[in-house]
């Protein structure tokens, strides 16, 4: 398993374009690991986010697993800053922990 920082963890997000899964800390305290996808555009109404999440470290997926169940609110939000592990084209990065 590789080591990445918090930047190249968010670089290799924007940059693939395939199912990834990442393993972070949601909002509630909870440990989830999710496959996920980004750059999906099916069931947007077009409105738009009302927040930048790059102002936040958040970044916008898709999750694979919720859209077999409910394809129409599939879309989930990752905390970068929470971020603990991703896999990506089968490679493993644990993220490092900023102080």
């Amino acid at each position: 398993m590789k080591t990445i920082n918090r930047d190249t963890a968010k670089q290799y997000i924007y940059k693939n374009k395939k199912i990834f899964s990442a393993v972070f800390t949601k909002k509630n305290g909870e440990k989830r690991k999710m496959v996920c996808m980004r750059g999906v555009r099916k069931h947007v109404k077009g409105k738009g986010l009302h927040y930048n999440p790059e102002e936040k470290a958040l970044v916008n997926v898709y999750d694979m697993h919720r859209a077999k169940l409910y394809p129409k609110d599939a879309y989930r939000t990752i905390n970068l800053m929470t971020l603990e592990e991703l896999k990506i084209k089968g490679i493993k990065y644990k993220v490092k922990k900023e102080k």
